[in-house]
């Protein structure tokens, strides 16, 4: 994959989010991910939030990392939820200094 000459990779809630930060990253990728998009529709918002703190854990804030569901997010995901999970990212410094 990171062959491709692509600039940013989706990484799938199959997927090992730790292991595909090792690939990526050596290779000097972006790459997003990895949460089950269908969580955000079963769950409560904190714990859409905590699904969210759980890939940015798995990640050096230095990776070039946007955190998002490994696919598409369903259209009933309530908005609570989708906001929950949001506001984790936005809150976070994930920026390199």
């Amino acid at each position: 994959m990171v062959t491709t000459g692509c600039d940013l990779f989706n990484v799938d809630h199959l997927v090992d989010l730790s292991k595909a930060a090792t690939v990526y990253t050596r290779a000097g990728k972006a790459f997003k991910g990895n949460t089950d998009p269908v969580m955000l529709l079963q769950q409560r918002p904190d714990e859409c939030a905590q699904l969210a703190r759980a890939c940015m854990e798995k990640v050096d804030a230095r990776f070039l990392y946007m955190l998002s569901t490994g696919c598409e997010i369903p259209a009933q995901v309530p908005d609570e939820n989708f906001l929950a999970f949001c506001r984790i990212a936005s809150s976070a410094n994930t920026l390199p200094t």
